[in-house]
């Protein structure tokens, strides 16, 4: 864009100098018109300066469309440039958005991975008491049993 903008004035400074040229043209014709020497010489510098100001003209002519062609490309970046600005805004939005999100998730999971310990220790404490109760009953089985067995003994 900045590159385009000071084509533009270059083009713009040349346009001047060129109409300056041309006023400058127009302006001796006009003198030796005025100073009325009809020689061959003067008739043909005369014609030769119509002739430079029609160029001149015509390259002033081009200047300007390449100008104005410049400035709309100008605009339409700039448009371009401003929707991307506005789409960036937006995207930035959505990821902080997404990055809110993932934080609230990592720490569900990681409540979720405590609780998950929580009843591994709670498996583990029940399965130990249950050893312990199995062990106590078969105690209490084989004491029953031995019990059982004495009396049978002492009932013979």
């Amino acid at each position: 864009i900045y590159f385009n903008i000071e084509i533009i004035y270059k083009m713009r400074d040349t346009i001047k100098l060129a109409e300056n040229m041309a006023e400058l043209k127009e302006a001796l014709t006009d003198q030796i018109d005025k100073l009325g020497k009809g020689d061959q010489i003067m008739a043909a510098s005369k014609s030769n300066m119509e002739g430079e100001a029609i160029d001149v003209r015509a390259v002033i002519s081009a200047l300007r469309n390449e100008i104005k062609d410049s400035e709309s490309t100008i605009k339409l970046q700039k448009t371009q440039l401003d929707m991307l600005k506005t789409e960036l805004v937006r995207l930035q939005k959505i990821i902080n958005g997404m990055e809110s999100r993932s934080s609230s998730q990592e720490d569900e999971i990681e409540n979720m991975r405590a609780e998950m310990i929580k009843l591994v220790f709670k498996y583990d404490e029940k399965r130990m008491m249950e050893e312990d109760l199995s062990i106590k009953l078969g105690c209490r089985d084989e004491t029953i049993s031995n019990l059982e067995s004495a009396f049978e003994k002492k009932a013979k």
